[in-house]
């Protein structure tokens, strides 16, 4: 990966809207470039996952659904070192390893899955992950892009935790995974049940899966008793 394309890319991402924020600037020239359908970008850091960027909200359910139930490529390929590139998730191999979400991503029409680690020296701050609704691999030339694609997003979040601390999502319509809502629920959950916090949160992402909800969305219904979930 020399400079040129470095080069190339740096300016893919300049030639979108500037007025949009510059990690949804990534997706859209991301999913030119990588050929997808849908383009995220999302901060995970001490078990709490929070979207950056997106393309459309397709995306952002489709990562927010991994990391609710624990079972997906990018929930896999946070703390790994290398991308897990999914070309057909209908295919036995990705079955036999993410049986919920592979399940779930088809009856919305996600056929294929690219997720890449935003990685900074020892530290994986997040990932990148592009979604396509037709089956098909990266060409070389696809991957090479999505590796110098996911170092921008990666310095980018490391600029946005530094410059902002209290990590203000911009991504257009992204709906976040509000993590101090979630543990007050499960706090809640865990008390009124009598069972433990991990139990609780177990509860809350099987419900918002068969309920095609969002964990914050289950979580807001319990913490303002409009949702009581029993045992």
């Amino acid at each position: 990966m020399g400079d040129r394309l470095w080069h190339q890319i740096a300016t893919r991402i300049e030639e979108t809207d500037a007025e949009l924020p510059y990690p949804q600037r990534i997706c859209i020239a991301g999913a030119e470039l990588l050929g997808a359908d849908s383009m995220t970008i999302a901060l995970v850091v001490d078990g709490g996952y929070e979207p950056l960027g997106s393309t459309d909200e397709r995306g952002i359910r489709m990562d927010e659904l991994q990391f609710a139930i624990g079972d997906g490529p990018s929930f896999a390929v946070h703390g790994d070192n290398d991308p897990i590139l999914v070309e057909d998730l209908a295919h036995h191999d990705a079955v036999s390893q993410w049986p919920l979400f592979c399940d779930a991503a088809r009856s919305h029409g996600v056929r294929g899955l690219f997720a890449f680690p935003l990685r900074i020296g020892a530290a994986n701050l997040g990932v990148m992950t592009a979604y396509r609704t037709s089956v098909a691999a990266l060409t070389p030339t696809q991957f090479s892009h999505g590796l110098v694609l996911s170092a921008f997003a990666a310095a980018e979040t490391v600029r946005r935790l530094a410059g902002n601390p209290d990590r203000v999502v911009e991504a257009q319509d992204a709906i976040t995974f509000d993590q101090s809502i979630v543990q007050f629920a499960a706090g809640m959950l865990a008390e009124r049940l009598n069972t433990s916090i991990v139990d609780a949160l177990v509860r809350i992402r099987a419900h918002a899966y068969a309920s095609n909800l969002t964990v914050t969305e289950v979580a807001q219904l319990i913490a303002s008793g409009r949702l009581v979930l029993d045992l």
